[in-house]
């Protein structure tokens, strides 16, 4: 009974941490993905020519991520 009642409360404090250390993985997931599409967005307007374009926004449009990000920044 007492390792049980053990592992309850282990379960219950390692899931409290869980959420926290979720927040801040997909906090720091989404500044990537933003600073990520950004630098792209600069680099086509920038540098890239058609060819290159084409090539490029079939993979933005891959990553779901940046999809969800420039949904948001419309």
């Amino acid at each position: 009974m007492d390792s049980r009642s053990g592992c309850s409360t282990i379960d219950l404090s390692t899931l409290k941490y869980a959420s926290t250390v979720n927040i801040i993985i997909l906090s720091v997931v989404f500044l990537v993905a933003l600073t990520f599409f950004i630098v792209i967005l600069i680099f086509v307007k920038r540098y890239a020519t058609r060819e290159e374009v084409v090539i490029i926004v079939p993979i933005v449009k891959l990553i779901p991520t940046t999809g969800h990000v420039s949904t948001t920044l419309k």
